[in-house]
């Protein structure tokens, strides 16, 4: 047994009403208030044995509980007591319970087998499949580049461009998106427009329109799987506009750091994709009526508020179909819940408040072992729980799981926590490179590690990655800054390197190589042009002097103008010409030391030629 009322002996008088059977009024006795002060009201639970015939009090292992209450009804099926309804000063309950008897728990059972939905949780397949217009889009259609805004920048484009060969266009800047073909929207065209709208927003070029479309702008972009749009115009005056047949967005970004540094992004990223009509899902988490002054939760088809009802336990029901599947594996056990006194309407508790009530006249069932939608034939139904197979989650096992998903059910409440897209085995942080990750290995998420996730699951088995991060499951940093788009890149767990065409070098192929840089000592290299700076020449004839020349305009020496001597060339290793001579300034006493030495050996022989030697 559980709970019930009590009150005291010989019944409390007072001048005011009470709180029910046992507290009567009296003007004549002083005046106290009984109610709400008094424990007339118990939640205890009690189990009497038949064999010995014996009481005793279980005290549930349980962290919230059923409170006290009167006139509900408790049925047994298999080792679960189902507790409904009941009465608790001035308040009909609507609560469902289960305890368990093998672990001594209660658990609330908000959730049965048909939700309430509201009027916005529509199913975005039903609407696909009926729009013969709607089709799936496509990748990106080549993107054009920009000749100009990369320079010629390294040796290898140089000698390109004088032989007259075509410059790599992979080399090219993307241009930005306003200067596409197809952009949003063309200012040289008028009100010329290419792209694609939400679901039942303004077409762009109506005059009312104050909005801007969704990105992507590029005709057929998909930027995510089950991508559906129509075409809602189509005119060369003022452009195609394609209207998507899906109706939520996944929020890449949810949970993680926004502000634009570090390859994040500054503004939350949104994908198109398709709802499924199921708990859990945007626009299908909210109460059907959207009453203000009531829980904000999705509700399930279930008994009104009551209490003095009466029920019944069958266990030889339902009947199954032989070829009928279903997730409870053929077990049976209906409860049938009949009539009580309860309020018209739904009423959260109130001792301030009395509310009309109405004696009832209708009749419920509860499956004992049926879930939400069967569980979506993924997963075992038990006791009106879904337990997904691996590869699915969600209440009704709808959903499926991404990689990197890992998913667990609270032995106590059997609520399922997943942690979406995740991996353990390292942690990313600001400022790391690819040497800092050499040696991590990649390895599942689990109860002791639970793992950083970068990204979520869009329900359909893709993650959806908040930049930087990209793989199946958002574990792998992307490259920095795109390589400058001066190479690829090398997706690798954990961090990406970037490999450089030829002549581009650093951790994002952000520096030009120079010519045989330049030479060096001859030049200085600039990585941000890949041009080389030629360091001056010494004078041929002084070498502690700066080598120059006079530029002479028409003979006239006096007007003529001194330059500084460079190395020359490309890459600084051309030496301007000049005549050769000894680099030593000859000094005095050393001229006429050789002057005497030529004289000692050098002498005039008889037959009128000179001689060496003594």
């Amino acid at each position: 047994i559980h709970g019930g009322y009590t009150t005291y002996f010989p019944y409390l008088k007072s001048g005011h009403f009470g709180s029910g059977p046992g507290t009567s009024a009296d003007e004549e006795v002083e005046s106290f208030n009984p109610y709400p002060t008094f424990p007339f009201f118990l939640d205890d639970l009690w189990y009497y044995d038949l064999k010995y015939g014996n009481w005793s009090q279980i005290m549930p292992v349980s962290n919230a509980n059923p409170g006290p209450r009167v006139d509900h009804i408790m049925i047994l099926s298999g080792h679960v007591l189902f507790l409904f309804g009941g009465y608790y000063h001035n308040h009909h309950n609507d609560e469902l319970w289960l305890f368990n008897i093998s672990s001594n728990r209660w658990l609330q059972k908000d959730q049965t087998v048909h939700p309430m939905y509201p009027p916005d949780c529509t199913d975005d397949w039903d609407y696909i499949n009926a729009t013969e217009e709607c089709f799936l889009l496509k990748h990106p259609l080549h993107l054009e580049r920009d000749a100009n805004a990369h320079p010629l920048r390294y040796p290898g484009e140089v000698q390109d461009a004088r032989a007259g060969r075509a410059i790599v266009e992979e080399n090219y800047a993307i241009k930005p998106w306003r200067d596409q073909p197809y952009y949003v929207p063309d200012q040289s065209n008028g009100r010329w427009y290419y792209g694609i709208i939400d679901q039942g927003a303004e077409l762009p070029f109506d005059e009312k329109f104050t909005g801007t479309a969704t990105e992507p702008i590029v005709p057929y972009a998909a930027t995510g799987p089950f991508q559906y749009v129509r075409e809602v115009n189509s005119s060369e005056l003022n452009g195609t506009v394609y209207e998507r047949c899906t109706s939520v967005f996944g929020e890449a970004t949810r949970g993680q750091i926004l502000g634009g540094g570090n390859g994040r992004s500054d503004v939350p990223i949104f994908i198109a994709q398709p709802r499924r009509q199921s708990p859990g899902w945007d626009g299908c988490r909210d109460r059907y009526d959207m009453d203000p002054d009531l829980p904000a939760q999705l509700i399930y088809k279930h008994p009104s508020q009551r209490s003095d009802h009466k029920a019944i336990y069958i266990d030889s029901l339902p009947i199954h179909l032989p070829d009928e599947p279903h997730a409870s594996g053929g077990k049976k056990g209906e409860v049938y819940v009949f009539g009580g006194i309860g309020h018209k309407i739904e009423y959260l508790p109130s001792k301030q408040t009395t509310y009309p009530t109405l004696v009832r006249n209708d009749m419920w069932r509860l499956g004992i072992h049926e879930c939400v939608n069967n569980c979506s034939n993924h997963g075992v139904c038990e006791y009106g729980f879904c337990q997904c197979y691996d590869g699915y989650y969600g209440v009704d096992c709808s959903n499926i799981s991404c990689p990197g998903d890992f998913c667990y059910y609270d032995v106590e409440t059997r609520e399922q926590h997943c942690q979406h897209c995740c991996h353990s085995g390292y942690n990313h942080t600001d400022g790391e490179t690819w040497i800092d990750g050499i040696g991590a290995r990649k390895s599942p998420c689990n109860h002791v590690d639970f793992g950083p996730s970068n990204g979520i699951c869009d329900g359909y088995g893709t993650c959806q990655c908040a930049p930087p991060f990209l793989d199946d499951d958002c574990s792998i940093k992307d490259c920095k800054d795109n390589c400058s788009f001066n190479g690829w890149c090398s997706v690798e767990y954990p961090i990406s390197r970037c490999m450089c065409n030829p002549g581009y070098y650093g951790e994002q192929c952000q520096y030009v190589q120079c010519l045989n840089n330049c030479s060096y000592p001859n030049g200085y290299c600039d990585p941000n042009t890949g041009e080389c700076t030629c360091k001056l020449l010494r004078d041929p004839y002084s070498a502690h002097l700066l080598w120059q020349f006079k530029e002479v305009p028409d003979s006239d020496y006096a007007r003529g103008t001194w330059h500084f001597v460079k190395w020359g060339g490309d890459d600084c290793s051309y030496l301007m010409a000049y005549s050769a001579g000894w680099a030593l300034r000859p000094s005095l006493w050393l001229t006429m030391a050789l002057a005497a030495l030529v004289g000692g050996f050098l002498h005039h022989d008889g037959d009128g030629r000179w001689r060496w030697g003594l």
